[in-house]
């Protein structure tokens, strides 16, 4: 029998070590999968190669219930490229019978990092890599733990180093805490405090009550929002990636509890933001597509876009749309409507309080010069309302050891 040179970690099912340069996976060639009557006799085929300089590993879908990876259904008969720490799925989540794995090619370096960790749970994917949750053995504190390809992230290494810096640097109630950063040859691993709640995001895709809001309750969220930017920006720490998925919202009932902002420095840069409207790009400010456009000829003040993001959050937050992008239109139509501060004319806009409207035109205003500061953006009459809740005068920002 040949070493075993990878393997598919189980998430709360057995793993699967993979010794052969090609392995079929399914009920009848793995023990553990015998009784699962939704996979398939012969599931998937993961096959490897190893070349002088490096290895390849490629995964094919033979099933009927289908293989997914990293959360997308693979195509039938299709081989699709496998990278270490790829997230892979027999079925679809809704599922009994659902096998969760993570594909781990074996690396001496990286097995030595991992050894502390149990994984349980896939948390979500990036361009650069995926994160999952696990459970530090040796302190027993569940974590969240980022694997970032470097081959995948090649023009952007020194970014990220920079940005795990940065991170260290920080502690504040409202950010999420930074744990450990290992770098091997293939990987850095950046391990950070775990974060239970839901994303921002979701709360906006929801249709559950218990996840909706009152404004009361929105202002309580967008004054912690905001007094955290602001404690930032006086550090001179900028996000450059501020939109709902990189913020984790705790509501109980209705009541917004507390959140953490996440993923600091590891959006996209900024050349990459003229092309589409999914994603980072609906957050970001007129003056970074303008330099993008111009070849990097209009530098911009990044705390300045940290407010203009803020602002479209602060909008969807309130309106439960976007306040420049109308359906059916193109990324042009967008940027000339942002770059005029016009919003889409909207029924949700019309019935706003005016001292929402006047926050909304401070934070969205096209001229960055004119564009407001957290500082001063709490000092609107929107947020002089008698707040729910006592505040440490003192700012939780403070310095880590």
């Amino acid at each position: 029998m040949n070493e075993e040179w990878g393997c598919l970690i189980g998430l709360g099912n057995p793993s699967i070590a993979l010794q052969e340069e090609t392995t079929t996976i399914g009920r009848v060639h793995q023990t553990c999968l015998k009784t699962q009557t939704r996979i398939s006799s012969s599931h998937c085929v993961i096959s490897h190669v190893n070349l002088p300089a490096y290895s390849v590993t490629n995964i094919t879908d033979t099933s009927s219930n289908g293989t997914f990876l990293n959360c997308q259904r693979l195509n039938k008969n299709v081989e699709t490229t496998l990278s270490s720490f790829d997230f892979v799925q027999f079925l679809d989540s809704t599922q009994k019978e659902v096998q969760r794995y993570i594909f781990y090619e074996k690396s001496a370096e990286n097995s030595k990092f991992l050894k502390n960790y149990e994984f349980e749970n896939y948390i979500g994917a990036g361009s650069f890599g995926v994160v999952y949750s696990a459970l530090n053995k040796i302190t027993k504190d569940l974590v969240a733990i980022k694997i970032i390809s470097k081959s995948k992230a090649a023009d952007s290494l020194e970014l990220l180093r920079r940005e795990s810096a940065t991170m260290k640097t920080i502690c504040h109630i409202h950010v999420v805490a930074f744990h450990q950063e290992v770098e091997t040859e293939t990987h850095f691993f950046i391990v950070m405090e775990y974060v239970p709640g839901v994303s921002l995001e979701k709360v906006f895709e929801s249709k559950l009550s218990d996840l909706k809001l009152s404004d009361d309750q929105k202002i309580l969220f967008l004054h912690d929002f905001f007094e955290l930017m602001r404690d930032l920006h006086a550090k001179n720490i900028v996000h450059r990636d501020l939109k709902p998925e990189n913020i984790k919202i705790e509501i109980v009932k209705q009541k917004y509890v507390t959140f953490k902002l996440m993923d600091f420095g590891f959006g996209k840069e900024a050349a990459e933001l003229t092309t589409t409207l999914c994603g980072t790009p609906m957050y970001v400010a007129v003056e970074v597509y303008t330099n993008a456009m111009t070849q990097g000829s209009h530098p911009y003040n990044a705390k300045k876009v940290d407010v203009w993001s803020a602002g479209v959050i602060a909008y969807q937050l309130i309106t439960g749309k976007h306040p420049f992008i109308k359906s059916g239109e193109c990324v042009k139509d967008f940027f000339n409507r942002a770059k005029h501060s016009t919003f889409v004319e909207s029924n949700e806009f019309k019935l706003l309080d005016d001292n929402f409207k006047e926050l909304f035109k401070e934070m969205l205003c096209a001229d960055p010069e004119k564009r407001p500061t957290f500082e001063q953006c709490l000092k609107l009459t929107v947020f002089g309302r008698k707040r729910e809740c006592e505040r440490n005068e003192k700012s939780p920002l403070k310095k880590c050891e």
